[in-house]
């Protein structure tokens, strides 16, 4: 009996490629270095907001993202080749609150063309996820967030915040796009 592979398929990303793609759902499964999917991905992706089509605005992202399950956030930096993101397996919302979960993390590509570049941090289990209405994606809290985007597409990362590690993440920057997926896992998608 041989592995079993999972099944390609395509997802509408103007950010990332399947390859991006396979990185990161290694990552939400924690696998190992070397155990990560070649070209197969046991998620579908499927694009619910994408800024520069739907608009730069929290309650446009709230709207097409809320309660949806979970969900991958990409940003590319402006002027750079650098991708920034995270991971949320719970829920987006606007009820003003932080939610906990050790399955959460941040990632950066330093070079979107170079895998190579890749970073990854999960969160400490405390205040990982907040929602609320005048942010887009919120990743850790308390007394401030470890990455989150404004109401004029400003994006900041607060160092001193000890939610997710330090990866090299700017402290603040403007993204020219930034995407949001929901994850969902897949049945039956491999093939002997």
């Amino acid at each position: 009996m041989s592995t079993p592979k999972y099944i390609r398929y395509k997802f509408d990303s103007v950010i990332i490629n399947q390859k991006h793609m396979t990185l990161l759902a290694s990552w939400i499964d924690k696998k190992e270095e070397h155990f990560k999917y070649s070209d197969f991905i046991p998620y579908e992706f499927k694009l619910l907001y994408r800024s520069c089509r739907d608009g730069i605005d929290p309650i446009i992202f709230h709207d097409k993202c809320d309660n949806k399950g979970a969900t991958i956030v990409v940003a590319k930096i402006e002027k750079s080749e650098q991708l920034v993101g995270g991971y949320n397996p719970l829920f987006w919302d606007s009820t003003r609150e932080h939610r906990s979960t050790y399955d959460s993390f941040i990632f950066l590509f330093e070079n979107k063309n170079n895998l190579q570049s890749a970073k990854v941090g999960y969160s400490n289990g405390k205040d990982s996820i907040g929602g609320f209405p005048n942010s887009g994606p919120v990743f850790g809290g308390g007394n401030g967030c470890h990455l989150y985007s404004t109401e004029n597409n400003i994006w900041c990362n607060d160092a001193e915040n000890k939610k997710y590690p330090k990866i090299g993440i700017p402290h603040m920057f403007i993204v020219d796009n930034y995407e949001v997926f929901q994850v969902i896992k897949r049945k039956s998608t491999f093939y002997e």
